[in-house]
């Protein structure tokens, strides 16, 4: 079998890359669908839509095996207002050959400037930002060797439902939310920690929650976020 090689995205690819996207789900996340796909594709998103309407058209690559099947994919743009870099997504089963492959070739195509890499989020999720450092760790590493540094900044979080037993959270508000259609709650308490809009998805038989979640300097937030689950 031939070497694996990189090309354009084309129409061809929509099923192997929604599967590549699958492998890589989280708990809670709804299945990306090839609506989703075409919006990620297009360069839009329902959530962080204005950091999309800053870049110029995104580029989709895939990798291929030696029977022209998609194994890999990154799409990557670059942002004029700073002249930066962005991957904005890459799927490869957590394969470190390919996503070193895919990573290199990014950058390759972005040329000398500074790259971020998960920035913000994609129509490929509910709202996820960043990458989730435990599911994606082949990922982040293939990043950290290639030079990228990573933030802490953001707390995924899912649980099962329903879930008895949870005691009531008095300092948490809860609203709803169009963008993305979820459930916000914003703490009341703030000697300890704050919450920067977290949001709440229901999905059948679960929730999740993902938001930037900020220690207080002289307190920690731990247990923080499970109190919004609380009812």
């Amino acid at each position: 079998m031939a070497s694996p090689s990189v090309r354009s995205y084309v129409a061809r690819d929509q099923a192997a890359v929604l599967d590549l996207i699958a492998a890589d789900r989280l708990l809670g996340q709804p299945e990306t669908t090839a609506a989703m796909l075409a919006e990620a594709l297009a360069g839009r998103s329902p959530v962080d839509g204005g950091w999309w309407a800053e870049l110029d058209p995104s580029t989709t690559d895939v990798i291929v095996s030696g029977d022209d099947q998609a194994v890999g994919a990154v799409s990557y743009a670059t942002r004029p207002h700073d002249g930066a870099g962005i991957i904005l997504w890459l799927h490869c089963r957590e394969d470190e050959a390919l996503a070193n492959a895919l990573v290199s070739h990014a950058l390759d195509q972005l040329g000398p400037r500074t790259v971020h890499a998960f920035e913000f989020a994609s129509a490929l999720t509910l709202g996820l930002e960043g990458l989730p450092s435990k599911a994606r760790s082949t990922t982040r590493r293939v990043l950290e060797q290639a030079g990228f540094v990573g933030r802490d900044l953001w707390r995924y979080m899912h649980i099962n439902l329903p879930s008895a037993g949870l005691p009531r959270a008095a300092h948490v508000t809860v609203e709803e939310s169009d963008d993305p259609p979820a459930t916000d709650w914003k703490s009341t308490r703030t000697e300890n920690w704050s919450l920067t809009r977290p949001s709440v998805a229901l999905l059948p038989g679960s929730a999740c929650c993902g938001g930037s979640a900020s220690p207080h300097p002289h307190g920690s937030w731990l247990g923080a976020g499970c109190a919004g689950f609380r009812p």
